[in-house]
């Protein structure tokens, strides 16, 4: 299972500012997922984790998106709603919880054009990417590099 953030993804990363916020909110997520997984793997039962979540978390996040972009007229709620970092972060920690497996998170960049390939310029110059998998260390993934599968992510929707 991958999971990726995209940081800078209207303004770019700018400066030593913008840099230190990325690593900031990177840290956060890796405190908050990191927290999330042991309280879910402390729970009673493997089924609380499937049902509470489509029960409480899910739903209530879905009405609060809804209501915002009732407010805000921007994307479609269900555009929203599959790539709500909330929501995602919460899946990401469920699975690496149910399956009783490790995690890590790694933060790469920000990106400068001989970092890239030209067909990803556009969606990566200027940023920063965290990317998470549900293996201990990037040694064990299935393929040689960690941002493969952003890569291909990018391309197959740019």
């Amino acid at each position: 299972m991958c999971i990726f953030f995209l940081y800078g993804k209207k303004w770019k990363v700018n400066g030593e500012n913008g840099h230190k916020e990325a690593i900031d909110l990177a840290d956060q997520t890796y405190r908050k997922i990191s927290k999330d997984i042991e309280a879910y793997k402390n729970r009673d039962s493997k089924t609380d984790l499937i049902t509470e979540f489509a029960r409480s978390n899910y739903i209530n996040r879905g009405l609060q998106i809804m209501v915002e972009n009732k407010k805000n007229n921007n994307i479609s709620s269900e555009e929203r709603l599959f790539a709500d970092p909330i929501i995602l972060l919460d899946c990401f920690a469920r699975h690496v919880a149910y399956h009783d497996q490790d995690f890590f998170l790694h933060v790469y960049g920000p990106f400068k054009e001989s970092d890239l390939t030209r067909n990803m310029h556009n969606s990566l110059i200027g940023r920063m990417v965290m990317i998470g998998y549900n293996r201990r260390e990037e040694k064990l993934l299935p393929f040689d590099h960690p941002l493969i599968p952003l890569y291909v992510w990018i391309r197959d929707h740019t």
